[in-house]
């Protein structure tokens, strides 16, 4: 009776963790972001929603807010925020004068399970926090390849300069011209 009784317990339990599936990224690395203050430290993924960890570090005389238009997204698709824990969405915030920091959590749909990179987007005005990229640390991004059209038209001939490093005086020399 015992043992049924354990198996019984561990089979539930199993099913239970099966259920609430969750992926947490800890060590994050990000591609590129205007808005260092605006710290993503931790992300958990799972089928009910995405949850971003923030601290934003600024004086804390100048006020912030995250919009409720904000969205994260990957692989073209773009997925709403659904809510915050100690920020109000659209409302002005403050980060703590002691510290100069203030954490806080967004809530978005979920991501698949399986996502290995996503951006986070307040919106597209250059005001609007955003951050690329987001990865985990461990995680190697795929290189992109330059399109043709963005690529330099050198000549073949053409080599660049041999760098030389020396604790002399460096002297440049450069051609400007204004016009009125």
């Amino acid at each position: 009776m015992k043992r049924t009784i354990i198996t019984f317990v561990l089979a539930v339990a199993t099913l239970m963790a099966m259920g609430q599936e969750k992926v947490v990224w800890e060590e994050l690395a990000v591609g590129y972001s205007p808005n260092p203050q605006f710290m993503i430290t931790k992300v958990e993924f799972s089928k009910e929603k995405t949850t971003l960890h923030v601290v934003y570090q600024y004086p804390p005389d100048e006020w912030f807010r995250v919009s409720k238009e904000s969205y994260l997204q990957s692989d073209g698709k773009k997925y709403a925020i659904v809510g915050s824990d100690s920020i109000a969405l659209d409302e002005e915030c403050y980060t703590d004068e002691e510290t100069w920091a203030r954490g806080f959590v967004l809530y978005f749909k979920p991501l698949p399970l399986d996502t290995k990179e996503f951006d986070f987007l307040e919106g597209t005005d250059s005001y609007d926090f955003k951050v690329f990229n987001i990865h985990e640390e461990s995680y190697t991004m795929p290189v992109t390849p330059v399109p043709d059209e963005y690529k330099a038209d050198y000549a073949e001939e053409d080599v660049l300069a041999e760098m030389k490093y020396s604790d002399e005086p460096a002297t440049i020399h450069f051609r400007f011209s204004m016009w009125i």
